[in-house]
């Protein structure tokens, strides 16, 4: 009896030193931590489930292969936050940026992990058929309801001319044959081919008093004139739809396709007002003679009507109303993310006729500047908040923002011109906000010392007893079959309208009179 429980005793140690050391050597990637399990799964599903949809896109799983997504410490191009430490994620297997021996199944180490922050979830992305961007960010607190935009980038080519000045910055993406490095940067502005240096070699010769010179003025790309604008208002109203997808944004927005294979996002929205601010933001971009929003249109849904017959199905899935508004807006092809000028860069931004590095600038970056002295103007007078704003909000939980992509605004690789995207916050929804949010706007303004002469004339007139909404409702009862189906200003804001417009008329006037009003040149 004896004998019999020293063999059971003998028998039950042998086993648990078998497991034990089993155990002890399994490789230590098989137990993931928590953080570490939960950021994969949610960067997986942020892919698109399976890893067959990404942004919105039909891809082929093999090529997620060469799908890069890395986060560092700059901001996205749609303005989300993303982590100092996480890690690389390359076709659901995770690898450490900072070490590049730990593969596969070796741990990732403490470090990484203890300053690692969870990915967000999908309902927090913003995943856009139009952004051909696949990275996977943690949003900051979103200071409107709704970050949608709707346009694409596509890759740049190897054979695109670049600006040889360069900026050492932070940027998260890399698509496929990459149109950017990951990790820090060295960041090339993007210049239409055969782009030649400055020509110009005295600042009189590029700025006369507060205003840009017409010699400069006259380098700017074209934009979207009203060819443009009335091409699209008759194509888009009549011709079929062959094709409708998810895209453009979040929630509701399709992209759409015509049976020419050209393309349209359409922005549905359950609130009137972000309807509103996005299609009068466009109105008003056309009477201040800013050419950069590309051309959109009022629709509603007819599922008997012949361009809409053979995408009912999928208007009924995306449950629209065929009674409710919607915008189509053109797509732009071949655009790329708009980095902020380094002039409005720091808290102490500043852009004045006197400021000597002007004359370093390229060409590109000239005309981007010029460009910008309207972007300020026009976020001013709608408020935007989902801009720059939004970069300037932002900056309180990533220090490095203000060096990545500006959000919603890209850029041409063709032309050089900016692409103002996704206004819907403007003049209603954002006019509401003032009270938190207008001191960011009052900075970039107060920042801006040179204008364009021909938005300042505008600007001006309207400040001397034209009525702005009077030029937009012309335009828009003019272009708009389905002008009625819109409510107009309410008095609230045609006052806070008219108030701002003052705003930029006194810091036009204040510049003026420290660098003089110039002589039309």
């Amino acid at each position: 009896m004896k004998r019999l429980k020293i063999l059971t005793m003998m028998g039950l140690c042998f086993t648990v030193g078998t497991l034990f050391g089993l155990i002890i050597h399994l490789p230590g990637g098989t137990f993931k931590t928590m953080e570490e399990g939960s950021s994969l799964s949610r960067h997986e599903r942020g892919l698109g489930g399976e890893g067959r949809r990404l942004n919105g896109l039909e891809v082929n799983p093999n090529v997620l292969e060469n799908t890069i997504v890395h986060a560092n410490t700059a901001e996205s191009p749609r303005g989300f936050r993303t982590d100092p430490q996480i890690s690389i994620h390359r076709n659901n297997r995770i690898e450490n940026k900072k070490n590049n021996s730990v593969r596969g199944g070796k741990r990732i180490s403490k470090h990484l992990t203890e300053k690692s922050q969870r990915l967000a979830s999908p309902s927090g992305l913003n995943l856009d058929t139009q952004k051909n961007l696949d990275t996977v960010h943690r949003p900051v607190k979103n200071i409107i309801q709704s970050q949608d935009s709707n346009q694409n980038k596509v890759p740049q080519s190897d054979s695109e001319t670049r600006t040889k000045k360069v900026y050492r910055t932070s940027v998260n993406v890399v698509v496929g044959n990459g149109n950017y490095k990951s990790e820090q940067l060295d960041r090339a502005d993007i210049a239409p081919k055969g782009a030649s240096p400055n020509p110009f070699s005295k600042l009189s010769d590029m700025v006369d008093g507060a205003y840009w010179n017409r010699n400069v003025e006259a380098l700017l790309p074209v934009g979207f004139t009203t060819d443009t604008v009335k091409d699209w208002n008759n194509f888009s109203r009549v011709t079929t739809l062959v094709r409708m997808q998810d895209g453009c944004g979040r929630m509701q927005n399709r992209l759409l396709t015509f049976k020419d294979a050209s393309k349209s996002c359409a922005r549905y929205r359950i609130n009137t007002d972000q309807i509103q601010g996005e299609i009068f933001s466009f109105y008003l971009s056309r009477v201040l003679g800013i050419r950069n929003i590309p051309p959109s249109v009022l629709k509603t849904v007819n599922l008997r009507d012949q361009q809409w017959v053979k995408i009912g199905g999928d208007i009924q899935n995306a449950q629209w109303s065929e009674e409710k508004p919607l915008i189509m807006t053109q797509w732009v092809k071949n655009l790329v993310p708009a980095f902020i000028p380094e002039e409005f860069r720091r808290d102490t931004r500043n852009l004045s006729p006197n400021q000597t590095t002007l004359l370093e600038k390229s060409i590109p970056e000239l005309t981007e500047l010029i460009q910008w002295s309207d972007l300020i103007v026009f976020d001013y007078i709608t408020a935007n908040l989902d801009r720059v704003v939004n970069n300037m909000f932002n900056k309180q939980w990533n220090s490095q923002i203000m060096s990545g992509p500006a959000h919603n605004l890209e850029k041409s690789t063709e032309t050089g011109l900016l692409v103002f995207l996704d206004n819907e916050s403007g003049l209603f929804h954002s006019y509401r906000l003032l009270d938190k949010y207008s001191h960011f706007h009052e900075s970039l303004l107060k920042s801006l010392c040179i204008f364009r002469r021909s938005t300042a004339e505008r600007i001006k007139a309207w400040h001397d007893g034209s009525d702005v909404l009077d030029a937009m409702w012309e335009q828009f009862q003019q272009h708009e079959p389905l002008h009625r189906s819109l409510p107009w200003f309410p008095e609230k804001n045609v006052k806070i309208l008219k108030s701002r417009i003052s705003d930029v008329y006194n810091q036009i006037r204040h510049c003026e009179n420290i660098f003089g009003e110039g002589r039309g040149r």
